[in-house]
């Protein structure tokens, strides 16, 4: 039996850099649909991929920062969905009735960590404002 999760994350990036943040989620589930829209600025384009683990890129980390640092496959090992792309002058990305199914990586089963981590990269000038939402099926404990 599963008990459907739908959350919205109001997000800030600054554009031409990765900017890496926490979100609030069940510890494991299985992606049904993601939402992404650009909330204001220009509409350079920008990418974004999910985490199942802080491992892949810390929070609050830039690129500049994690030069060198980071092994290069730790985004294939911690990636949920792979990287999703949105095009100049579009400003919604949307993917319904999928099955991604994650389990945070840095918990474990009597302490599970309770995040997901996104990694947003927007083209253009300026911060960017972003709404993103994900609608998550989690298991049901008897």
């Amino acid at each position: 039996m599963a008990a459907p999760y739908t959350k919205v994350y109001n997000l800030v990036a600054d554009s031409e850099q990765d900017t890496c943040l926490e979100l609030r989620a069940p510890h494991r589930g299985t992606i049904r649909s993601i939402v992404m829209r650009q909330l204001d600025g220009d509409l350079g384009g920008y990418w974004f991929q999910l985490f199942n683990s802080e491992q892949a890129r810390p929070v609050g980390s830039s690129s500049s920062s994690l030069a060198g640092s980071m092994p290069e496959n730790s985004d294939a090992m911690y990636d949920i969905a792979g990287k999703k792309n949105v095009g100049a002058g579009e400003d919604l990305f949307e993917e319904r009735e999928k099955n991604y199914i994650y389990r945070n990586k840095d918990g474990t089963h009597s302490l599970p960590i309770r995040k997901l981590y996104i990694l947003i990269h927007p083209q253009g000038a300026g911060p960017k404002h972003f709404e993103l939402r994900l609608d998550i099926e989690t298991a049901v404990l008897d």
